[in-house]
């Protein structure tokens, strides 16, 4: 008999890693982008039938939800660590208050030369 030799199996867990797209955006990403053309498409009709003005402003008003949310998936969502927009969230609060809450002499914020505040003439008292 001609016994042919069995093929190895590799055990890959690709099923975990596998992330499927939808209209080119990584697993649930997808959510929030029709969410917002949803939104936008009912501003639209609003906007379209009534109100007064410029169409263009009515129209680029209405579309607003679809282009911040586009935004925002693109810049911090897709094709990301799964943590990204949290994270980057809570640097930039951590910097703002750094510098929004800085005292004279810590080096942080606006004021970083403190000898310049002992020069200055005004007084406020």
């Amino acid at each position: 008999m001609n016994a042919e030799p069995a093929l190895p199996v590799t055990l890959t867990h690709s099923g975990i890693e596998a992330k499927g797209t939808i209209l080119g955006l990584e697993g649930r990403a997808v959510v929030p982008v029709l969410g917002a053309a949803v939104l936008s498409v009912l501003l639209v009709a609003l906007m379209v039938t009534g109100s007064e003005g410029s169409l263009f402003v009515r129209l680029a008003f209405a579309l607003c939800p679809l282009a911040l949310t586009t935004a925002y998936v693109v810049s911090l969502v897709h094709r990301r660590p799964p943590h990204f927009a949290r994270d980057v969230g809570w640097w930039a609060m951590s910097h703002a208050r750094g510098i929004l809450f800085a005292q004279p002499g810590d080096g942080l914020g606006f004021n970083t030369r403190p000898e310049l505040l002992k020069r200055s003439t005004l007084k406020l008292s």
